[in-house]
C-alpha cells in the first residue's frame, strides 16, 4: 500500500486503542504496519504468505522505537479457513469494509 492518505484513513477509521491487538494480514513492505504502531497499539501481528516480505518487515523495522510491539510471521494458506463468522465483528469491517476508503 502505497498511497499514505489511503494508509492514514484506514488507521483513523480503524477507531484504535491502546489496548488493541492488531492482525494485519498481507503486511507487504510494512506502510500500513508503521503507521498501525505509530497509533499506539498494544501490538501488530504482521501476516504475510511470502518469507522474503517478512524478511523485509523484520529488516525496516529491526531498529524501530516500536520494535518489541511488533511480530511478523509467516502464514501458509490453510490459516485463512476459518469460517467468516468467527472472525471477530471490528476485524471484520476492518478487513472488508474500506474498499470505499480513498
Amino acid at each position: 500500500m502505497k498511497n499514505p492518505t489511503l494508509v492514514d484513513s484506514i488507521v483513523a477509521k480503524a477507531g484504535l486503542k491502546p489496548t488493541d491487538t492488531v492482525l494485519e494480514i498481507g503486511s507487504g513492505t510494512g506502510n500500513l504496519t508503521k503507521r498501525l504502531l505509530e497509533a499506539g497499539v498494544k501490538a501488530v501481528v504482521a501476516v504475510e504468505l511470502d518469507p522474503h516480505m517478512v524478511l523485509e518487515l523484520n529488516r525496516r523495522f529491526q531498529e524501530h522505537p516500536l520494535s518489541s510491539c511488533l511480530e511478523c510471521q509467516i502464514c501458509k494458506p490453510p490459516m485463512f479457513r476459518v469460517p467468516f463468522l468467527q472472525i471477530d465483528r471490528k476485524l471484520r469491517f476492518t478487513i472488508f469494509m474500506f474498499e470505499g476508503v480513498a
